[in-house]
């Protein structure tokens, strides 16, 4: 059973009403940081390695990424990205940002996108 309640939290110079959802007795606000606590930005993984996605990286972390970006290409295999998108439920637009390098994917796009695609896109073994 799903309820919506309220909660207060601190905001730049008062405390306010949040919405909160509570799920088995466990209360989970809704947390907006705009404007309080900024994310920090971090470049994307074409923008840490020339030549995206044919040059290897010393960072595992785009070297990760760009072996996602290298295996989703390979998936799509001539399927456009409106088709990919329809099988998947990843917008086109978010499809092609990863394939360019220019966003981090998520665990829960790459998880759509592979079972989307019935392959799998996270690399395996040494990068």
């Amino acid at each position: 059973m799903l309820v919506v309640t309220t909660s207060v939290t601190w905001t730049a110079d008062k405390w306010k009403p949040v919405p909160a959802v509570v799920r088995n007795d466990r209360q989970t606000p809704w947390r907006t940081y705009a404007g309080l606590v900024p994310r920090p930005q971090r470049a994307s993984p074409t923008e840490c390695v020339g030549g995206w996605p044919d040059v290897p990286s010393d960072l595992p972390e785009v070297e990760t990424a760009r072996q996602v970006a290298l295996n989703l290409r390979r998936a799509l295999d001539g399927a456009s990205l409106r088709q990919a998108s329809r099988a998947t439920g990843v917008d086109h637009t978010t499809i092609a940002a990863i394939v360019n390098g220019t966003v981090w994917p998520d665990l829960h796009t790459l998880a759509r996108l592979e079972h989307g695609l019935g392959t799998r896109l996270w690399p395996t073994g040494e990068p």
